[in-house]
């Protein structure tokens, strides 16, 4: 699979993990196989002052 973002692509590897952490996603399947994948949801809340923090970076 292809994790694609914003401004890159990741090729995952079987067992590859990944935090998707709120940011514009989408998954590719270029390889012509059937592909299965796990996804383990947790609620969450925006938090401004982290966002801010984030932002100065």
């Amino acid at each position: 699979m292809t994790l694609m973002l914003d401004d890159s692509e990741v090729l995952l590897k079987p067992y590859s993990v990944v935090i998707q952490r709120g940011t514009n996603h989408a998954w590719a399947n270029r390889s012509g196989k059937m592909c299965r994948m796990l996804f383990i949801q947790i609620d969450g809340q925006y938090e401004p002052s982290i966002a801010a923090a984030l932002a100065r970076r």
